[in-house]
């Protein structure tokens, strides 16, 4: 399953060349999504923890204040599609955004919006809950093998 997703991920390598200038783009909201399960994501290049990559689901923060309430976006910034977030030690997820759930990030922008306590039950009337994500398995790299690691930063 694998050979299809280095596939994938290699295909979203693009080089444009204009005016004796060569530039590398790597296409994110397209490869982030092909790591999810992918056996051979590590922490670092060499002796580096294996990485369980997982399905996200996207969220909103919900915080009460003394008179209202404040909805966030959880995760990623403005212009992506495609996000990976760490999770828990050796373990992260990837979330991919319908053209619906980008619309609500763009309303409710970075900093998320305030609403009045009035709008309690619509705000959270509409707030989903995840679902526990099983665990990935984690294998061994073999020696040719493509990896990607993934720095802290």
């Amino acid at each position: 399953m694998h050979d299809a997703q280095d596939k994938t991920i290699a295909l979203c390598l693009s080089m444009d060349r204009d005016y004796g200038y060569s530039q590398c783009f790597f296409d994110f909201d397209k490869a982030l999504p092909a790591l999810v399960g992918h056996p051979f994501v590590f922490t670092e290049p060499e002796g580096g923890i294996p990485v369980d990559v997982v399905k996200g689901v996207p969220s909103l923060r919900v915080k009460k204040t003394r008179v209202s309430y404040h909805i966030a976006f959880s995760g990623g910034d403005s212009n992506s599609r495609s996000f990976i977030e760490k999770e828990a030690p050796g373990r992260h997820k990837v979330t991919t955004l319908t053209d619906d759930q980008m619309k609500i990030r763009d309303i409710l922008g970075e900093k998320g919006i305030t609403v009045p306590e009035i709008a309690k039950d619509k705000v959270l009337g509409r707030r989903s809950h995840r679902k526990k994500q099983g665990q990935g398995s984690r294998r061994k790299p073999e020696e040719l093998d493509p990896a990607l690691y993934i720095a802290s930063h």
